[in-house]
């Protein structure tokens, strides 16, 4: 914590602390987006995915943070709708049509009476699984309003398509299909299955985190790829950090050049200006 600036705060927090925290900010990342939604007379095409991260184990080894585990399921929902009516309507060669308009003569009065074809609609789900465990170091993206803190890759994962984990997966969804007790006993399989295979899975992703741990050159780097729509921590630029909550009244400040890393003593520091507010 030496050699602060003017102005400039430094807090540091042990590592046990640090990584216990972390881990239930990453477990608790989950959630569902769209991805493609388009649709005309034809019919509707969606891709949905739904996240959620299923394990996590972290430690700390200056400057990196250490995953010897970092997994996360996503099962991608390909919605898809077709409008017999509508495909119809749009091909392009003479056919009968569809709808048929009747009139009494001199009048105004008509009925049309149309065929209705109908239309199909299914979803196909495509479980894809992720084995992120890795090396990452912290860093930090500011905007007006907050900063937000972010994973950089440092080492590749040995596995980042996680088949043990799919195939266990797959297993899971057929094995229900089938009447209790074959049910149950297919579930016992899948995950025989999957505690085998993925021991043998971990055991390789650790000891690729301690090759990496031996021989990280820490000035130079690897190969860096920022991560940063994996958001780990918000911190926002207008308020004293921990002010605002509970007891504790609103610090009105202005918080600047928010730098964090894994320092030498292997604890998660954090290190800010903090000027006046306005």
């Amino acid at each position: 914590m030496a050699d602060l600036a003017p102005n400039q705060v430094c807090i540091a927090i042990n590592a046990s602390t640090a990584t216990e925290v972390l881990t239930r900010l990453i477990k608790n990342i989950n959630g569902q987006g769209v991805l493609l939604n388009s649709s005309g007379r034809v019919g509707q095409f969606a891709i949905t995915v739904a996240y959620a991260v299923r394990d996590v184990v972290v430690s700390f080894h200056s400057p990196l943070m250490v995953f010897d585990s970092f997994k996360i399921d996503t099962t991608f929902y390909v919605d898809v709708k077709v409008d017999f009516n509508g495909l119809y309507d749009t091909i392009p060669v003479p056919l009968p049509p569809r709808c048929l308009e009747a009139c009494v003569p001199f009048t105004d009065w008509c009925v049309t009476t149309c065929l209705d074809l109908g239309s199909i609609e299914f979803t196909i789900p495509i479980p894809i699984s992720f084995n992120l465990a890795a090396t990452y170091r912290p860093r930090v993206e500011p905007s007006d309003d907050e900063f937000i803190v972010y994973p950089e890759l440092v080492s590749p994962p040995i596995f980042l398509i996680d088949p043990v984990r799919i195939v266990e997966r797959v297993c899971h969804a057929l094995g229900d299909q089938f009447p209790w007790p074959l049910s149950l006993a297919a579930d016992k399989i899948c995950d025989v299955f999957g505690d085998v295979f993925g021991f043998f899975e971990d055991a390789l992703a650790t000891a690729l985190n301690e090759f990496v741990k031996l021989f990280f050159d820490a000035t130079g780097g690897w190969i860096g790829v920022q991560l940063k729509f994996i958001k780990l921590y918000h911190l926002k630029r207008h308020a004293f950090p921990g002010s605002g909550h509970g007891q504790i009244p609103l610090i009105p400040v202005q918080l600047n050049d928010l730098q964090i890393a894994i320092n030498s003593a292997d604890e998660l520091e954090a290190r800010f200006l903090v000027l006046p507010a306005g």
